[in-house]
Order: structure tokens, then C-alpha cells, then sequence
């Protein structure tokens, strides 16, 4: 009679590193990712905004949605109401983020600029390479 055992280890909520268990030749492995939906276009006269200089990191869980504004960067509505933007390289288009993005999870549940990246369904990525936090205009 064969006995099986098999222990799987479970990082923390915050800790989102890679689990790897082995087990008579079966692999297990567990990664994060977190799906931001897209945010619904407001009915009403589009508000301008003014940037202003935005966190290096912020905790991950806070984001809610996202938002495409302009073709490099993507617009982050946090928990509280607060907008950032999310800017990248000239050349990384937005234009895959349609359907809304993927982010990866990180050991210190946090999304940093000049560390991490976003992801399209189709498989494209783009590095943040700042956080500008946005004002509305009045």
C-alpha cells in the first residue's frame, strides 16, 4: 500500500513569494496575481487633471480600478477615491490594457515604480516608471 503525504506551505496574505512543494514527482506552486478591472467611463464632462509628484510605492491592495486616459500610462483609482497615474516608457502603448490589467504580487504586498511591472491579457508588460498623483483641475 502506497502512502502519499503532501505539505503545502502557505505565505502569509502579505507575503506573495513562490511555494514550491514536490511530492513523488509532482510540482506544486503558488503565485499571486491580482486582476484590476477596468473603470466604468463617467456620462459626464471629462475632468482634467494636474499631476503632482506621487508616492514611490503604495500597498498593493489599495488599488481598485484602472483607467486608460493617455498612451503612456495608466490611470490607478485607489480604495479611498484617490487617482494616481501610473506612468511608463514611450514605448510601452497602453493599448493592450483594454480589458483591464494584472498585477503580480510581491513579497512586501506593495507596487512599487522602477520595480514592478503591469500586464496585459495578451501577455504584454510595461514597467512603471513613476506615480504621479492626480488633482482634479478646477
Amino acid at each position: 500500500m502506497k502512502r502519499w503525504m503532501l505539505l503545502i506551505a502557505l505565505p502569509a496574505a502579505a507575503d506573495a513569494q513562490v511555494v514550491e512543494v514536490q511530492s513523488g514527482g509532482f510540482s506544486f506552486h503558488q503565485r499571486v496575481v491580482i486582476r484590476v478591472p477596468r473603470a466604468p467611463e463617467p456620462p459626464r464632462a471629462p475632468i482634467v487633471w494636474r499631476e503632482k509628484s506621487g508616492p514611490r510605492c503604495l500597498p498593493m491592495e489599495t488599488v481598485n480600478a484602472a483607467a486608460l486616459t493617455r498612451a503612456e500610462s495608466v490611470d490607478l483609482v485607489l480604495d479611498d477615491g484617490q487617482r494616481l497615474r501610473a506612468r511608463f516608457n514611450t514605448d510601452c502603448p497602453t493599448l493592450d490594457f483594454y480589458a483591464g490589467l494584472y498585477l503580480r504580487g510581491t513579497g512586501d504586498g506593495r507596487l512599487c515604480a522602477r520595480r514592478d511591472w503591469v500586464r496585459a491579457r495578451s501577455g504584454a508588460a510595461c514597467r512603471i516608471e513613476s506615480f504621479k498623483r492626480l488633482i482634479p483641475r478646477r
